[in-house]
C-alpha cells in the first residue's frame, strides 16, 4: 500500500508539473512578458512566504523570489528617481559614489557608463544578497 501511495503521489506531482507548464504556455501566449514578470513580482511581494530565523535570512527569503523583476517593477513606483540620479551625476565631479540600499545597482545604470567610470570608487551597500547578486551581474555585464 505504501508503494502504491508513493507511486500515486509521484504521478500527481508529475501531472501538477505538466499542468503548470501548460498554464505558463497559455499565459505567455496571452500576456506580454513584462506583465507576467510584474505578476510574478507582485506574487513574491504579497503572497510568497517569508522564512528564516534571522533578519538576514528573512530579507533574502523576501527578495530572492523578486530580485530578477525588482527594478522593472519599482521603476513605476519611484517616480522622479531617474531625474534625481541625473541631477546627482551632473553635480558630481568624480569622487566616490556610495549607494546605501543600492541593491541591484539600478542607480548606476541610470547614471550611465560615462558617469560610473568617472568616479574614483563606487560602493553599492545593501543587506540583501539576492539584490547584490543582480548588482554584481549588472556591473560585470557593463565592465564596471
Amino acid at each position: 500500500a505504501t508503494m502504491a501511495a508513493a507511486m500515486l503521489q509521484d504521478t500527481a506531482a508529475a501531472v501538477g508539473r505538466k499542468l503548470l507548464m501548460m498554464l505558463r504556455t497559455v499565459l505567455h501566449a496571452i500576456f506580454p512578458a513584462a506583465w507576467l514578470q510584474e505578476i510574478g513580482t507582485l506574487y513574491a511581494i504579497a503572497a510568497h512566504p517569508v522564512r528564516g530565523e534571522t533578519h538576514k535570512e528573512r530579507l533574502e527569503s523576501f527578495y530572492t523570489a523578486q530580485a530578477s523583476g525588482y527594478d522593472a517593477f519599482r521603476k513605476r513606483l519611484l517616480q522622479g528617481r531617474e531625474q534625481m540620479i541625473q541631477e546627482v551625476v551632473d553635480r558630481a565631479d568624480g569622487g566616490i559614489w556610495v549607494d546605501m540600499g543600492g541593491g541591484t545597482a539600478a542607480n548606476l545604470e541610470m547614471a550611465g557608463d560615462c558617469a560610473v567610470m568617472s568616479f574614483a570608487k563606487v560602493y553599492i551597500v545593501d543587506l540583501c544578497v539576492p539584490l547584490l547578486e543582480v548588482a554584481r551581474q549588472r556591473c560585470a555585464e557593463r565592465g564596471w
